[in-house]
């Protein structure tokens, strides 16, 4: 009996989680601000929860985006989405209020960006909108009457 050798390559969202693993521990080296800390363990705790459920379930259902998802892909992708951008928001905090080195803050954020970036096809616009509220300061108004209009 011969054995078949399959050749294993990383996808775009697991090399994307990956990063963001490494950056948030070089990050947690350089966290400064004890009242914070338990907080920030635990929103990436739960984003590393949900982002790996998300590849487990959305990489082995081959699923290729939101309106080919069936609800339970859109839920899981859905529920990572919303995890990494809670984390992303104590990321900002921590910029705004220099509880961490300034270049591993600056990693993190890029990283959690990707991952965003990466899960966006996932997930429907008005959570694509919550993101550019919650992350890149795009005005509510601006989202809403962009999600009203399509």
């Amino acid at each position: 009996m011969t054995m078949q050798q399959h050749s294993w390559r990383q996808s775009a969202l697991s090399a994307a989680f990956d990063d963001l693993v490494e950056r948030i521990v070089a990050l947690q080296d350089t966290w400064t601000c004890e009242r914070e800390v338990s907080g920030f363990t635990y929103a990436f705790g739960d984003t590393r929860h949900h982002v790996c459920t998300a590849i487990a379930w959305l990489e082995s259902r081959a699923t290729r985006g939101y309106d080919q998802a069936d609800e339970a892909a859109r839920l899981v992708a859905h529920e990572a989405f919303l995890a990494a951008m809670a984390l992303g928001e104590l990321i900002r905090r921590a910029e705004d209020n220099c509880w961490a080195d300034p270049i591993a803050i600056d990693g993190a954020r890029i990283a959690i960006d990707a991952l965003l970036d990466e899960l966006a096809p996932y997930v429907s616009r008005a959570d694509a909108g919550l993101r550019e509220v919650m992350l890149e300061d795009v005005p509510l108004e601006t989202v809403l009457g962009r999600l009203a209009i399509a």
